[in-house]
């Protein structure tokens, strides 16, 4: 995120194309999470199982503003803890972090870095670096990820049993259908009101589409998105290297908008939880503003999804 917005120092008119591109981010978004909450009612994916609703489950809603309040970083780093008294009287203390926050901390670094100008390339120069690590780190990561999944498979099956697993096909196959329109034919709509070449646009971005699909992760296939989107696509490199990066960090139509949507209907479904329908849209508004993790698998799902071995499968395709 930090790079991102120090790339834009290379553009001119930056602030506006900036405001477009996450003007066009969030259109896109709202479009993809709309499609994932009619395919989930439209195919009832989580229908039918049997399972017995958690006991402790008691239901909720959550509020817009306390959305936007929770948008605020209680510290720099955005961290939460949680402690627990244990049954032997152990306290146990759990860390975890709002992805937002995070967002909202590295925006205000990358801008005020951006505006320091020349006092503020050393760190920049040491946050591109670092990010270079990082992608090295993952790649490692990636190439052992197939060991994991069969874990996660083999675990589900014995949680859940073939019978429930069973109807995690149809859920698998709503996410498919739901990425699948999204690619080809909201895309291609957009491409083609624009005045640009469809056909163009495929054969230059599917290298990096192919390997998104097998690494499963944003910014492991960031370097050669970037790439394809300045030889092949003819992107100018300042914009390039702002909206592609920003775009792995934050624009995911497949793990944070259809997905989750799905997921969240499909869990509703699968305890026998009725979903009222006047909440489905306050629901595509809530998802079209998520974001997931751009580094490794299960992006955009921390608070919709069971942990289940079809995850493996639909996210080669998120």
């Amino acid at each position: 995120m930090v790079s991102s917005i120090a790339n834009l120092r290379a553009v001119t008119n930056a602030a506006r194309l900036a405001w477009q591109t996450l003007l066009w981010f969030a259109i896109t978004a709202l479009i993809a999470v709309v499609i994932g909450i009619g395919l989930g009612v439209l195919f009832q994916p989580g229908a039918g199982t049997g399972a017995d609703q958690p006991a402790e489950y008691t239901g909720r809603t959550g509020s817009w503003w306390a959305f936007l309040s929770g948008l605020i970083p209680a510290n720099f780093l955005g961290l939460q803890a949680s402690s627990t008294l244990g049954d032997a009287g152990a306290v146990e203390t759990t860390l975890n972090f709002n992805v937002l926050q995070v967002l909202v901390v590295a925006a205000a670094v990358g801008i005020a870095a951006l505006k320091v100008g020349g006092p503020a390339e050393p760190f920049l120069t040491f946050n591109a670096s670092a990010l270079a690590v990082i992608q090295k780190v993952l790649w490692w990561i990636i190439r052992i990820a197939p060991l994991g999944t069969v874990g996660l498979i083999g675990n589900a099956v014995a949680v859940y049993g073939w019978d429930t697993i069973g109807s995690l096909g149809k859920f698998t196959l709503a996410i498919y259908v739901g990425l699948a329109l999204v690619l080809f034919v909201v895309y291609p709509v957009l491409i083609k009101a624009h005045g640009l070449s469809v056909r163009q646009y495929f054969s230059g971005a599917w290298p990096a589409i192919q390997l998104g699909f097998v690494s499963r992760s944003s910014v492991g296939t960031l370097p050669l998105t970037q790439r394809v989107t300045e030889r092949n696509l003819g992107v100018p490199r300042g914009y390039s290297s702002f909206a592609v990066s920003l775009g792995a960090t934050t624009k995911m139509d497949g793990c944070a908008a259809i997905y989750p949507a799905i997921s969240a209907i499909f869990v509703a479904q699968f305890f026998g939880i009725v979903a009222r329908r006047e909440k489905l849209l306050d629901l595509a508004l809530y998802n079209a503003e998520r974001t997931g993790d751009p580094f490794v698998d299960d992006s955009g799902t921390d608070t919709t999804t069971p942990d289940v071995g079809s995850d493996s499968t639909a996210s080669l395709t998120r």
